[in-house]
């Protein structure tokens, strides 16, 4: 996934967007231009359809730049 925009979900840190510039033990990832996504609405219930749909409405912190731990799930993005 490194070089791809991605949703990912962590078990402590939540759910994130952004950049992937490197993942290293398959559970740490480091990322740039990122979302911290606190709640949604529109585009679907699951993460998956957030991931490819996009949202209508929801609560976003950009972030420039974070490093995650325990990352769980990494899922591509698509523009919307």
């Amino acid at each position: 996934m490194v070089g791809r925009r991605c949703l990912v979900r962590t078990y402590s840190a939540g759910v994130h967007i952004g950049d992937v510039i490197a993942v290293k033990n398959g559970m740490e990832v480091h990322l740039k231009n990122s979302l911290r996504l606190w709640k949604w609405e529109g585009g679907g219930l699951s993460l998956s359809a957030v991931a490819t749909n996009g949202i209508v409405k929801g609560r976003l912190n950009e972030t420039p730049e974070i490093v995650l731990s325990n990352a769980i799930e990494f899922i591509p993005t698509t523009p919307e």
